[in-house]
């Protein structure tokens, strides 16, 4: 028996195809495996980070090497400061002063992805969505906001 599948508004209400919200159809990246096609959480993800600030699981200079960003033939580092599957930035950000990171992020069907590792904090940040947006970085930069939010929290714990 074949049923008809329509569109459902999954959106409380609100109007506008960027409020809408339907399910997706299954995705099978098993094809993409040796390239990052692994299915993960956000608490994995952290989990991840801190391991890369564990110095007893990989050793300081060996991190550095994982995120120093690669120079090109012409001996100038690429324009975005592509690391071996990470790029490292240094951000000034309001509340906080310069923060220094580690990240990477991705995009599946229906789905993208983001790590923040910052050591000078001790900090990872991870955050997934379960849709697309038009820009990447609409839905990436939350994560300063939430490591902003730890960071202050974090500075005024220890004033007390």
């Amino acid at each position: 028996m074949h049923e008809t599948v329509r569109s459902v508004d999954k959106s409380n209400g609100q109007s506008g195809a960027e409020l809408r919200l339907r399910e997706w159809r299954p995705v099978d990246l098993s094809h993409r495996l040796p390239g990052g096609g692994y299915i993960s959480t956000p608490s994995d993800l952290v989990k991840l980070g801190a391991r890369y600030l564990d110095e007893t699981y990989i050793s300081a200079e060996t991190r550095e090497i994982f995120w120093a960003p690669q120079k090109l033939a012409n001996d100038e580092v690429n324009q975005q400061d592509y690391a071996l599957g990470w790029r490292y930035r240094e951000q000034e950000i309001p509340g906080v002063g310069l923060l220094r990171h580690a990240n990477h992020g991705g995009v599946s069907r229906g789905s993208q992805s983001w790590l923040m590792v910052i050591p000078d904090y001790n900090l990872s940040v991870a955050v997934n969505i379960n849709r697309k947006t038009e820009v990447f970085w609409d839905f990436g930069r939350v994560s300063l906001d939430i490591a902003s939010a730890f960071i202050r929290a974090q500075a005024s714990a220890s004033c007390q």
